[in-house]
């Protein structure tokens, strides 16, 4: 997942952060909140209680604590740490009650993107279509049509209606790189879900070569590199002995950088 736009990654450690990050949200005073800011970059702890005393904030500083909590969530997540996913999607939530992850009247494409994964990875299928489609006005118009047909895309490739995925993922022009490379992974698992491994080896070449251009993907190239290297290995799977196949799944489990690492590890 990516960060959300316009705020910094780094979030200041609290002593609740690791089971509710939530807490964070809490500060008693405008003073403090300032205070957070410089300990944001001193990478100091602080402890927070609980208040109601929003009406110090401005909607705008009301914001960016969201957003900061958010994206400690998302960095958890990023980690592996997948108690942070429904921490990331009640604060989502919780923003789009409070009507403060709008600015100016726009929402985010990552803010979007973001809110519609988590709730799929929460399985809350009907909720995410929900979203997608009553908060698609809210996209900057010049992105609109092409971030909703993404992510209604990536919706349908979620529950396996890849007729309607494969359709989606023609109309869109990609203009992200990591766009485009989602693209791909979707494709390249409903090429092997459907039993179309010709296509599928076509298109790990073209992948291949897609990823070798791009230089500046940080961990992502890894990770969609390894996607690669155990998709072809599992095209293999069949003819393995089991003694093979037992190596080749503690393979992709020690890999700490995987991309759809619980797609491949459901094959065995």
């Amino acid at each position: 997942m990516q960060n959300s736009e316009g705020t910094p990654l780094r979030i200041v450690y609290t002593k609740h952060s690791e089971n509710n990050c939530s807490r964070f949200l809490s500060v008693p005073d405008e003073g403090q909140f300032y205070r957070a800011y410089s300990l944001l970059i001193d990478h100091s702890i602080i402890e927070y209680y609980p208040t109601n005393n929003w009406q110090v904030f401005t909607q705008e500083e009301i914001r960016d604590m969201y957003l900061i909590a958010i994206n400690y969530c998302i960095k958890k997540q990023n980690q592996g740490k997948a108690n942070f996913i429904k921490e990331g999607f009640d604060l989502y939530v919780a923003g789009l009650e409070n009507k403060i992850l709008l600015e100016n009247g726009i929402m985010s494409v990552f803010t979007y993107q973001n809110i519609h994964l988590l709730a799929i990875k929460l399985k809350e299928y009907d909720w995410a279509l929900y979203f997608l489609e009553d908060y698609k006005v809210f996209l900057p118009q010049e992105q609109r049509e092409n971030h909703y047909n993404f992510n209604i895309s990536q919706y349908y490739f979620r529950i396996k209606n890849y007729k309607k995925a494969m359709s989606l993922l023609q109309t869109i022009e990609f203009q992200d790189v990591l766009h485009n490379l989602d693209a791909r992974k979707m494709l390249l698992i409903m090429y092997y879900d459907l039993g179309e491994y010709d296509a599928m080896d076509s298109l790990m070449e073209s992948f291949k070569t897609y990823l070798h251009r791009q230089k500046d993907l940080a961990y992502h190239k890894e990770s969609f590199t390894n996607l690669l290297k155990f998709s072809k290995k599992l095209l293999l799977l069949k003819s393995m002995k089991k003694a093979e196949k037992e190596l080749f799944k503690q393979e992709i489990i020690d890999c700490k950088v995987l991309a759809e690492k619980n797609w491949l590890l459901e094959q065995f």
